[in-house]
């Protein structure tokens, strides 16, 4: 529900900035085309199913799941859709270091502030603060996502959950939240450094990706934040919407 939120919400941002932008508009799709182009690119599309479904299913780790779905991929753009060429492969490999040295360059440098952070005890410190700040249930939620939010402006999110989540939690709890609510809440807001400069490794990302200045990707993709920042706050103050699902599997 949370990432159905979230998606739902950039969307309706996206249609609007088509909009508002006049965007041209491809020409209508008959369903027998579609149902067709769907089929086509069935296996393909199952690219992601071989890769949760051998997580979570506890076949194979992280790293073998992704070597495994590369194969699977090598093999069906070689075999069935006949695309891929030698040339091709090659191409995309000489691609792919010099993308991926780009990108390590900016995880070493996000790495050295978060070591900094975690060192001097500023997100320790910081999280204690606000945990007395308030017995305010509305009040403390808001401090904490504002500070989960600017605590992943310089942090990723694994050493940021790690920090603070120990420190937060017992707090929100005694204020009377449901763990696997507060939960959900960090994670999403944590995600939102992804998109939130300097670190915002996917925002950097897509910015190489596109061969766009950094500058013009963080102007564009304000309006998108704003809406996953709606996107949290619904989260926070509507635990139904994390809650349902989870809910009805016990």
């Amino acid at each position: 529900m949370p990432g159905l939120l979230m998606a739902g919400s950039m969307l309706a941002v996206s249609i609007f900035l088509a909009w508002k932008n006049g965007f041209p508009q491809h020409e209508p799709t008959a369903i027998l085309a579609a149902i067709m182009a769907f089929l086509v690119s069935l296996p393909a599309l199952l690219v992601p199913v071989v890769i949760l479904g051998g997580i979570l299913s506890g076949l194979t780790t992280v790293t073998e799941a992704s070597a495994f779905a590369a194969v699977y991929t090598l093999l069906v753009g070689i075999l069935l859709y006949r695309r891929l060429t030698w040339a091709k492969i090659w191409d995309a490999l000489v691609v792919t270091i010099r993308f991926s040295g780009v990108v390590f360059f900016l995880f070493a440098a996000s790495s050295v502030l978060s070591w900094f952070v975690v060192r001097s005890g500023l997100a320790r410190d910081a999280a204690d603060i606000i945990s007395g700040v308030s017995d305010s249930r509305t009040i403390q939620l808001l401090l904490v996502i504002a500070f989960l939010i600017l605590l992943g402006t310089v942090m990723d999110v694994l050493p940021a959950l790690v920090v603070v989540g120990p420190i937060l939690h017992p707090t929100m709890v005694g204020l009377g939240f449901d763990s696997l609510h507060f939960a959900i809440i960090m994670i999403v807001t944590l995600n939102v450094s992804n998109i939130t400069p300097p670190v915002g490794m996917t925002l950097l990302t897509a910015a190489k990706i596109a061969e766009v200045p950094t500058e013009r990707v963080i102007v564009a993709a304000v309006p998108f934040f704003i809406a996953v920042i709606v996107s949290i706050l619904l989260l926070a103050f509507i635990p139904s919407l994390s809650l349902w699902v989870p809910t009805l599997l016990d």
